[in-house]
């Protein structure tokens, strides 16, 4: 094992502050990963270090995890590498993922419930047979008054109605449907209830990862404290500036607060491994040190590309878009607003929109989620033992009618690459089928809009968060589109964030444009002191 242990390390190539993560025996441990400096690495480079200390008898597992179907698919398909690169026999690379369980916190749930959930209801050892619905489709008050107080991070409120809430809940179970927050109220509750099943957990899993911690709401953090009760062998990667779901409950002060009460336990990945353009990585570092100081040491150049309208900017996009986007390089442009401006104009067939609203059914999105799980459930009646799946685009094709949604196109387009570029290429052989079950049933698929590779990505900032790109355009940065200055500091905050995520999404150059048609300002981002603007 030692041997092993020796490999792993020589994995960090030279990445010190990787390496000091790693080999650390802190308990809790923080580790604070700025967006392209090695989190997943880290992540599971320091969980296989774990494992290969313990006792090939121990039944305890190591626990990861994270938020997204995505999320999950690149852990297993990483971890997969690195036990190739470290040149285990069968036998060692069994042990090693029969120690590793990685999961979203709804699979999570799922699974748990599965196994004891019939303890609060008897339908629940059928769970991965339940629909799973948005909250608004139950018509239920009670359930979006819950949903509400975890996405304004009301905690008090949400404890006090929780027990309210709970018969509905079993109600719903009786129907095999539920919200989609429904497996993690359950599993809160049947931990509450059954201290025996939670005792047992919390000895089976005996460390507990978690990936994009900064993403964490107050109800999954319960369920951490309930799985990993004592907070020792608990290990954070995240990064509060990576913030930018704060309206679905994402609360960035609970990265602030693990460094206050661990102060000892906390510690920083120093190297970018995406950046590649000088520039870039000294905005990053000072976008950075900015948002953590209010204070700066040094200017970073910019060039900034200055239009007179709408047309002259898309034109540039355009034309310099298409130099960047070649076969084996991909590319994105970003924007701040889904509506209106450049965006509009940028309708070629080269580019794919992604602006669509996934958020609601208003451009039929989840409509055509539906249409599509409806098929995929056709098609496995038909061919039960079919995993490959690009039998089924093909009988998608045939099958699906069009219903003249305006982004319908975009949606069949991104269901095909997500086939062909991630699923037969990212997940396993066993597990594609649930996975594009999972993924029709949460509305999931724009999480994937990066397997696009044969044309130019149009996509919101938000949308790009866990994404990256070979090159990329942040256009329209005018005010009131991409913005920093507001009425209160954690608007600013929550600002800066926002374009901390976007100018991180890139592995090369990033392009900045806006344009004067109309009157309108320049974004005031481009009033940061530590900026010198070379206008274009």
């Amino acid at each position: 094992m030692n041997q092993i242990q020796n490999k792993i390390i020589d994995f960090c190539e030279g990445d010190e502050s990787q390496k000091k993560a790693i080999q650390s025996d802190k308990n809790p441990l923080l580790v604070e990963a700025p967006a392209g400096y090695g989190k997943t690495r880290t992540l599971l480079l320091k969980c296989l270090y774990i494992i290969s200390q313990k006792n090939s008898n121990d039944y305890r597992r190591t626990l990861i995890v994270t938020y997204t179907n995505n999320g999950v698919s690149r852990l297993k398909n990483d971890l997969n590498i690195y036990l190739d690169k470290l040149e285990l026999s069968s036998n060692e690379k069994r042990f090693f993922r029969g120690k590793i369980h990685i999961v979203n916190f709804h699979s999570l749930s799922k699974k748990i419930l599965s196994k004891y959930g019939y303890l609060i209801h008897p339908n629940l050892k059928d769970i991965y047979k339940f629909d799973f619905v948005q909250t608004n489709s139950l018509g239920n008050p009670l359930f979006n008054g819950l949903e509400n107080y975890i996405k304004k991070r009301q905690e008090q409120e949400f404890d006090h109605n929780f027990n309210d809430v709970y018969p509905a809940l079993i109600k719903s179970c009786d129907q095999k449907t539920l919200p989609y927050f429904g497996p993690i109220l359950l599993l809160l509750k049947l931990f509450g209830d059954f201290k025996s099943v939670r005792s047992f957990y919390n000895h089976y899993y005996e460390n507990i990862f978690i990936d994009e911690f900064q993403d964490t709401n107050f109800l999954v953090n319960k369920i951490i404290e309930s799985i990993n009760k004592r907070k020792s062998d608990r290990y954070l990667f995240g990064d509060s500036l990576q913030t930018i779901f704060e309206f679905s409950g994402s609360n960035p002060e609970l990265v602030e607060k693990y460094c206050k009460d661990f102060p000892e336990n906390y510690l920083k990945l120093k190297k970018s491994h995406r950046l590649n353009d000088e520039s870039l990585k000294y905005l990053e570092i000072y976008l950075r040190t900015y948002y953590r100081t209010g204070k700066f040491n040094h200017e970073v150049k910019i060039d900034l590309n200055v239009f007179d309208s709408d047309f002259e900017e898309s034109k540039f996009i355009i034309d310099e878009s298409k130099k960047y986007f070649k076969v084996d390089k991909t590319c994105a442009i970003l924007v701040g607003n889904r509506t209106g401006g450049v965006a509009n104009k940028l309708n070629e067939s080269v580019f794919f929109n992604a602006l669509f609203e996934d958020g609601n059914n208003k451009d039929n999105y989840f409509s055509f989620n539906e249409a599509s799980l409806n098929i995929f459930h056709d098609f496995l009646d038909k061919y039960p033992h079919r995993n490959n799946l690009r039998f089924f685009a093909k009988y998608f094709k045939d099958k699906y009618q069009l219903k003249n949604y305006p982004y319908e196109k975009n949606y069949i387009h991104l269901l095909n690459s997500f086939i062909e570029n991630y699923l037969m290429k990212r997940v396993y052989y066993s597990e594609r089928n649930d996975f594009l079950e999972e993924v029709f049933k949460k509305n999931d698929l724009i999480k994937f809009v990066d397997c696009v590779t044969d044309k130019i990505v149009l996509i919101t900032v938000h949308k790009s968060k866990g994404l990256e790109w070979d090159n990329l355009f942040i256009i329209n940065m005018n005010k009131g589109v991409l913005n920093y200055d507001a009425s209160t500091v954690s608007k600013n905050l929550e600002n800066l964030r926002l374009f901390y995520v976007a100018i991180t999404r890139s592995r090369g150059k990033v392009f900045f444009s806006l344009n004067n048609g109309d009157n309108k300002e320049p974004s005031s981002f481009f009033d940061l002191p530590f900026l010198d603007i070379t206008k274009k």
